[in-house]
């Protein structure tokens, strides 16, 4: 996905009120595992939303899994959220936030 719509569509996310962090990882498993330990150490986040890129891709299985545990590790409390495209990541935070 070109990074410009990225863009906008957190542009839209923040317009919504969400008030949160982008964080972009690698395809590296080891690589993407320290730079969420990074971008998550000393914050708390009710809310985790994994797109497509990571989650759909089988050769991301291993990212994908090592991702969610991550999150689980540094925020036990943490609700997950799967968006189906980026055009609905609003609709997919805001299920997980309404509970």
């Amino acid at each position: 996905m070109p990074a410009a719509q990225i863009d906008r569509d957190w542009a839209a996310l923040q317009a919504a009120g969400i008030d949160g962090e982008m964080c972009y990882i690698g395809m590296d498993p080891d690589e993407a595992e320290a730079e969420l330990r990074r971008q998550v150490a000393g914050q708390s986040f009710g809310v985790a939303l994994i797109g497509g890129g990571i989650r759909n891709v089988p050769e991301n299985t291993v990212l994908f899994e090592r991702v969610i545990n991550v999150l689980i590790e540094l925020q036990p409390n943490i609700r997950l959220s799967f968006n189906t495209h980026p055009s609905n990541s609003l609709e997919a935070l805001q299920r997980r936030l309404d509970r």
